[in-house]
């Protein structure tokens, strides 16, 4: 089954809607994780440059080589203070040797644990610094920042601190509750507004189709150009066809009536002829009839039947005329002798009735067809 264009409409709109909506939404989350794991980095590198300046005397003190580690009190001592520092840190601290081997941790992870395959460790050791980000099996992101702890110009260990924020992900799913409410809620202001936007761009067209429902039963009915350009162009395109098929409605109306007059018309001028025959052939019918009457009545005969023959050759002549409009050539006559010829072909009428008929006084000569006025 067809669907409207409203119904159309409305998916349309309520679909880019919602892609739109959903597109934004994940955009502006990664950003806004983006701008978190920058500032989050910022923060993690300051702790690990601190760090690294607060071990490097001990360090120092020791005279460790690059690949020397210190003595297991300095270890101890070392470790003691990065965890009595962590409970006041947001952020985990280690301190590694050149081999990526843990000596100290302020969780208190065991010394000796290896951290060497891990990449913010080999960039520390490469270069001034080592980043890296891992997604921990709780979704959440984990940032590691590594920086080298310098010794007379030499790597004697590196100082790491780590983190663990949001992602996009764990974000959805901590706000899942609210995020479903905010969710029904656009879902229902977007199609109330899919709504009012459907109807008001559907209304030109519903307008339109109603006139032309209209149109069959009344021709005078045009359409209100209204809405946007293209429904406005329609509109004004069916008022176009609309005044053609009046035009050509009225033509035809004239027409049939133009052609109901001349039958009608035709009606009459035969009656006439016949008229006047059947009168004298009745006439002649009932005998006792003087033998000049009885020539007169058959000269009238003749003479109506000569009449007819041409008003029948009229019509068939008009029957091939386009449109029938009952235009005969006309002729200059003497109105005085069309009427004597009248009252002669329906003397044996008038003459059994008693009437008698005089024509008197003249007229000027006109133009027009004899048979016709006659």
């Amino acid at each position: 089954m067809p669907t409207s264009i409203r119904t159309r409409l409305l998916a349309s709109f309520l679909a880019v809607a919602m892609l739109s909506a959903a597109g934004l939404s994940l955009y502006f989350l990664g950003e806004l994780e983006s701008f978190a794991l920058r500032k989050l980095e910022e923060r993690l590198y300051t702790e690990a440059r601190l760090t690294a300046a607060l071990v490097a005397p001990a360090f120092r003190h020791s005279g460790a080589e690059p690949s020397a580690t210190l003595e297991t009190s300095e270890t101890a001592d070392l470790g003691d203070a990065l965890v009595g520092a962590g409970g006041d840190l947001s952020s985990r601290v280690r301190v590694l040797d050149v081999q990526g081997r843990t000596l100290a941790d302020s969780t208190g992870e065991p010394v000796g644990t290896d951290h060497s395959g891990s990449p913010e460790v080999a960039e520390a050791l490469m270069g001034p610094y080592g980043a890296d980000t891992r997604v921990l099996e709780d979704g959440r992101v984990a940032l590691y920042v590594a920086v080298p702890v310098r010794v007379s110009g030499r790597v004697a260990a590196i100082a790491t601190a780590s983190a663990t924020t949001f992602s996009i992900r764990t974000l959805i799913w901590s706000y899942r509750f609210k995020l479903g409410v905010l969710a029904l809620v656009f879902v229902v202001v977007a199609l109330a507004a899919a709504e009012m936007l459907a109807r008001w761009l559907a209304r030109p067209l519903s307008d339109l189709a109603a006139t032309a429902d209209a149109f069959p039963a009344d021709h005078s009915v045009r359409a209100t150009p209204s809405g946007s350009r293209e429904t406005r162009a329609v509109a004004e395109a069916f008022n176009a066809m609309a005044g053609q098929v009046e035009g050509v409605v009225t033509e035809l109306r004239g027409e049939e009536q133009r052609k109901s007059r001349f039958v009608s018309d035709v009606s009459h001028e035969l009656r006439t002829p016949l008229t006047a025959i059947r009168g004298a052939a009745e006439t002649l019918a009932e005998g006792d009839v003087p033998p000049a009457d009885a020539d007169r009545f058959l000269a009238t005969i003749i003479a109506e039947s000569d009449r007819l023959t041409r008003l029948t050759s009229d019509l068939m002549t008009l029957q091939r005329i386009e449109g029938a409009t009952g235009e005969l050539p006309l002729h200059r006559l003497d109105l005085a002798e069309v009427a004597r010829r009248a009252v002669g072909a329906l003397e044996p009428l008038t003459g059994s009735r008693g009437v008698a008929v005089e024509i008197s006084g003249s007229a000027p000569a006109v133009l027009g067809d004899p048979d016709r006025i006659q």
